[in-house]
């Protein structure tokens, strides 16, 4: 089973080099601006007054993302990365339909560029290329997944394991349920008395809260070790505490620094400091954990470090976020 994203050409190659190329990568670029400079109770469409493009201004945890739609792709998939004029063409589009907001590059909290893995479709550009997902089998066997998108992971994982059962089935194999059965599994849900306020995840989220709206039941999990250490901010002005730290390691197979802080948390896109203000301390409670020496602990901040610098304005605009 392959699940490659914009890589699953090159993976697929691996199984056989004659195969047609099925992606079509597709590229968007985000900035996230704090929520009180655009304040949006809802998902905005914004029409480019330059070139007529789609542009959205969407709520998330007390901040207002501000993306562009797809465009082709032909670049380095590792890092598509974004150009200071994309930023402003952000901003100009922004500022366009909301005058008295004033934005400019120093409410750039940070950016990113990411691609999209469409499946390629003759006589097509990307524009008109389908977002669903695509199961495709080789002539060895292999099951392989392109397009999609992250909000139906849930569907899209219940088609590849009935595929693969389906499969297992031909082959004689005895398969007790006959299908992945997802609608019979529970995710974990919040709780049900928790705070409306944690119920949006836009905004206004106190740590209890942020608890809840996180991790569902398993926000007690935390809470209830939160004691002394356990129960300390790790940023300040964010909702974070340092049990998330253990719990991340112990319970969610998080192995890298970069992974809890900056897809877990997601500080490198709503701190403003990327989260390089909690990075050591991180890093020494999760390599405790997980055994990490004085050279792995070293190998990791700096690998978070080099990815921070991606996210954040301030090396591109002269090292500082008073420009613009």
């Amino acid at each position: 089973m392959l699940a490659g994203g914009v890589w699953l050409d090159e993976l697929l190659a691996l199984d056989d080099p004659e195969l047609a190329p099925k992606m079509r990568p597709a590229r968007g670029v985000n900035i996230v601006v704090p929520g009180d400079r655009l304040p949006a109770g809802a998902a905005i469409a914004m029409t480019a007054p330059a070139d007529g493009r789609l542009v959205f201004a969407i709520p998330w945890h007390h901040r207002t993302l501000i993306s562009t739609t797809d465009c082709p792709y032909k670049g380095d998939l590792a890092h598509p990365g974004f150009e200071m004029a994309e930023v402003d063409y952000l901003l100009e589009v922004a500022d366009h339909h909301f005058p008295g907001a004033g934005l400019g590059r120093r409410d750039v909290v940070a950016a990113q560029a990411g691609l999209r893995p469409l499946i390629a479709e003759p006589g097509k550009g990307v524009e008109d290329l389908s977002r669903r997902e695509r199961l495709i089998h080789t002539p060895s066997g292999v099951l392989a997944v392109g397009g999609g998108k992250l909000t139906t992971y849930r569907p899209i994982a219940e088609k590849v394991v009935d595929a693969v059962i389906r499969d297992l089935v031909e082959r004689g194999v005895d398969v007790p349920n006959g299908s992945a059965g997802t609608e019979h599994i529970p995710l974990n849900r919040r709780i049900e008395d928790a705070p409306v306020e944690s119920r949006d995840g836009v905004s206004g989220l106190d740590d209890a809260s942020y608890l809840e709206w996180s991790y569902g039941a398993d926000a007690r999990l935390l809470s209830g070790r939160g004691a002394g250490d356990d129960a300390r901010p790790l940023l300040a002005g964010q909702p974070y505490v340092e049990a998330e730290i253990e719990y991340a390691a112990a319970r969610e197979m998080a192995v890298r620094l970069a992974d809890f802080l900056g897809q877990r948390l997601r500080c490198l896109l709503i701190d403003d400091e990327q989260g390089m203000v909690a990075v050591e301390r991180v890093a020494t409670i999760m390599g405790r954990r997980l055994g990490w020496d004085e050279r792995q602990h070293q190998q990791e901040v700096a690998a978070y470090r080099e990815r921070a610098e991606r996210y954040s304005l301030r090396e591109r605009d002269g090292g500082s976020r008073g420009a613009g």
